[in-house]
């Protein structure tokens, strides 16, 4: 008799609230067999974008951010800048990112010798490497 005036007296907020819980729990878990199952993955898709150009004492700094719109996460993504006069190479660096997640961007740095500011900037990405 005790057992049947406990479940009598729970709240009918808390059974709301239980159910609420378990719906989020069960759509959860459906949402993460879903991603798993489904090979969905766009290839890295990367787009480069300049933020910032700064004197650093004898050398210049380009901040550049590096965006990845596709799904597929790629790590060792090799990014190359080059200033240009017209056709002719003035200056060329090189970059390592080592991972960098699907639909996410990472801000990232090159020093240079030469002014960028004074020259065409070209930034590509180079390649990667599916983990």
């Amino acid at each position: 008799m005790n057992k049947r005036k406990q479940q009598a007296d729970t709240p009918v907020l808390e059974w709301l609230l239980g159910g609420i819980g378990a719906s989020l729990l069960l759509a959860c878990i459906a949402f993460l067999v879903h991603d798993g199952l489904s090979n969905d993955e766009d290839p890295g898709e990367i787009t480069t974008s300049v933020l910032e150009v700064t004197a650093a004492g004898d050398a210049h700094i380009v901040t550049f951010s590096v965006h990845n719109a596709g799904s597929q996460t790629l790590s060792n993504l090799h990014v190359s800048a080059r200033l240009l006069e017209g056709e002719r190479e003035i200056e060329r660096a090189t970059t390592l990112i080592d991972y960098l997640p699907g639909h996410s961007a990472q801000e990232v740095g090159f020093y240079f010798l030469h002014d960028p500011k004074r020259y065409r900037l070209e930034l590509r990405p180079e390649g990667y490497l599916k983990p």
